[in-house]
């Protein structure tokens, strides 16, 4: 009987783990308040107008987050004001360098090494309303670099494997999430970012931030591995 319950409580001990891997640690909605972005990584100046900068930037904050739960790897964008979308020409891409080799891929909005970008339409601002393709009525898409034809080729919708929104009409904030497979599940990458408002900023770019792809299976092994460690001190004793 004592063996039938250690087993069961094992047994419990790693569904639980097993599901809470599985829990995503960001909610992708253009909202930036979810404790896993509890700082930024990367600070693109201190004032938006700073007379060091070239350009008159309106990216204020990045980030990277690995989530081995959801196995996806999460970006966001925050900016000093509210993004606008006036029109078509508005619109952010999200570049990376799955193989950190700027000699393969392509140079894409002075980013290179490109092998994937991500573009989000900003006049998006409704989940509801999101869109997948390149069509003129679409807002969002995945694309991968053929070096054969050289052209990007628009990667077929999956469902999961690519989420974007940004806030609300005059929000700060833009998130993506991609699945690891998705771009070939590296051990690490290279991103950049760049984001055309219309006439109302000069056109503004983040290079070369380093990214860490997830590994989903990492947390639940661990927690096998924590559930036997378990088992065996109780079979000692």
């Amino acid at each position: 009987m004592l063996r039938v319950r250690t087993w069961l409580i094992v047994l419990v001990i790693a569904l639980f783990s097993t599901t809470f891997v599985s829990a995503a640690l960001i909610s992708v909605d253009g909202d930036l308040t979810d404790a896993a972005w509890s700082s930024p990584q990367t600070t693109v100046g201190s004032d938006p107008n700073e007379p060091s900068i070239s350009d008159d930037y309106d990216i204020h904050y990045t980030r990277n987050l690995w989530d081995p739960g959801s196995g996806l790897t999460f970006f966001n964008m925050e900016t000093y004001d509210p993004l606008v979308a006036n029109d078509a020409g508005n619109f952010v891409d999200l570049m990376i360098d799955a193989d950190n080799d700027t000699g393969s891929g392509t140079t894409f909005h002075g980013a290179t090494g490109s092998d994937y970008y991500f573009h989000f339409d900003l006049r998006a601002d409704d989940l509801a309303n999101l869109s997948y393709g390149n069509s003129t009525t679409d807002n969002y898409g995945f694309y991968k670099w053929n070096s054969g034809t050289t052209s990007w080729d628009l990667q077929p919708f999956q469902s999961n494997w690519y989420l974007v929104s940004r806030n609300t009409p005059g929000g700060y904030g833009v998130e993506w999430g991609i699945y690891a497979e998705a771009i070939g599940s590296p051990a690490t990458f290279s991103w950049a970012l760049f984001l055309d408002d219309g006439d109302t900023q000069d056109d503004d770019f983040v290079l070369k931030q380093k990214g860490q792809a997830p590994e989903p299976a990492t947390l639940a092994l661990f927690a096998l591995g924590l559930s036997g460690l378990w088992l065996k001190r109780r079979q000692s004793k």
